[in-house]
């Protein structure tokens, strides 16, 4: 395989680290936010549960769910096809 190309791959994916690392950070302060309303609010925290429970179960969950073993299987067959072609993972 050429550099240059290689340096495009890894440019890439450097790029989406970046962007998983930018969305996990806000998801943080977020969780941190909510945490600290819901010390001082039964009433927020019974909602946060209920609207939690719900997403959890319903089709929120199933899409997360579905896209993760779609993650996974593309692994596999990239594993499965390395080692087809006689390389080491």
């Amino acid at each position: 395989m050429d550099d240059a190309f290689l340096q495009d791959i890894l440019i890439g994916i450097y790029k989406q680290m970046r962007i998983q690392q930018e969305m996990l950070s806000k998801t943080g302060l977020e969780i941190a936010a909510l945490s600290t309303v819901l010390q001082s609010s039964p009433q927020f925290r019974e909602m946060y549960e209920k609207a939690y429970a719900d997403l959890e179960h319903g089709p929120t969950a199933e899409t997360l769910a579905a896209s993760l073993k779609a993650i996974d299987a593309s692994i596999a067959g990239l594993r499965t096809g390395g080692r087809k072609q006689g390389k080491e993972n």
